[in-house]
Formats: structure tokens, sequence, C-alpha cells
């Protein structure tokens, strides 16, 4: 199984050789190449800080061979909508649709809580307890993910929220 890093390499590679192309051949900043990259996204600079701190940016020297290759896969992929590709959902794959997904989730940040909220004091962040049933497998799959099952739950569900609520919205 792959660490978290190194997920987070693969799923971010094109996105970021593109941004240091545009910073190499037109000569501009980082926060520029950003914004062209991924125009549509309002935490690319949270993006580049999450890069930052993992290792991942400046664009290690393992990951510029393939530059070439890569900035013109993403000259398609990193168009409008926040990086990705406006085509039709009929016209991605089951794989390209989830990977599309992931990069939704993976921009889903749950509210952060600080700490354990002791049982006679009031939780740090306004919240509502549900009670919930998940499939043996489900929970053995939850587990394997790592992490607190709770945020990959909470994502779950905001996800699925923007998805019904979009699908109310009137189409152009």
């Amino acid at each position: 199984m792959a660490t978290k890093t190194e997920a987070m390499a693969e799923r971010t590679r094109k996105v970021r050789l593109e941004v240091h192309r545009l910073m190499t051949e037109e000569n501009i900043s980082a926060n520029e190449a950003l914004r062209k990259a991924l125009p549509g996204d309002r935490n690319r600079t949270k993006a580049l800080r999450r890069w930052k701190d993992n290792g991942l940016w400046p664009v290690p020297e393992s990951e510029l061979h393939g530059i070439v290759e890569q900035s013109e896969i993403c000259q398609q992929d990193c168009a409008d909508n926040g990086g990705q590709r406006a085509e039709s959902v009929n016209e991605l794959s089951e794989t390209g649709l989830l990977k599309r997904v992931r990069r939704m989730l993976d921009k889903i940040e749950p509210v952060q809580r600080l700490g354990l909220t002791a049982p006679d004091r009031k939780s740090s962040v306004p919240s509502a307890m549900i009670a919930l049933r998940i499939p043996k497998t489900l929970d053995e799959e939850l587990k394997a993910l790592g992490g607190l099952k709770s945020r990959h739950i909470e994502k779950a569900i905001m996800l699925y929220v923007r998805a019904m609520k979009a699908g109310d919205a009137p189409t152009a």
C-alpha cells in the first residue's frame, strides 16, 4: 500500500508538472502558474503549501523527466473547473470518473476539531451526533484507509450533499 505522500504525488503529478512548466517556459511566479493551471480552484495556494509540506514542491528531479509527456496531458486535464476537463459524464470511463471524485474529495476539508471533548463540556465546533450502521466490509475498508473513520464518512457525506444539490441546479 502506498504512503500518503506517494498517493498525493501520484494524484497531483500532472498539475505540479504543469505549474513547473508554466514557471520555466513563461517565466511567471508559482502563484500565477497555479492560477493558470487551476483557474477554478479557490484552494490552490493551500495545495501548494501541502505540496511543500510533503516534499513535492519544487517538483523532484525524479518527476521532471516526464514533463514533456505530462504537460500535453495536463493542458487537456487542467482546463476549466479547477483542473477538470469539461466533458460529459457519459464520455468518462468509470476509472476516470473515480479519479475525478478522488480529486474532489481531496479538496473537501472537514471542520478541524481541537482534541477530544470531555463528557461534561461542549464541543468547540457545533455538531450533531448520528447513529450509523455500515456493512462490516465497509468498516474494514475504512480502517484500512487509516485516519479517523468519522473524517472519511464526513467527507463522503459532504460530497454526496454537493452532488445532490448539483442535481437540483438548473442546467445551462
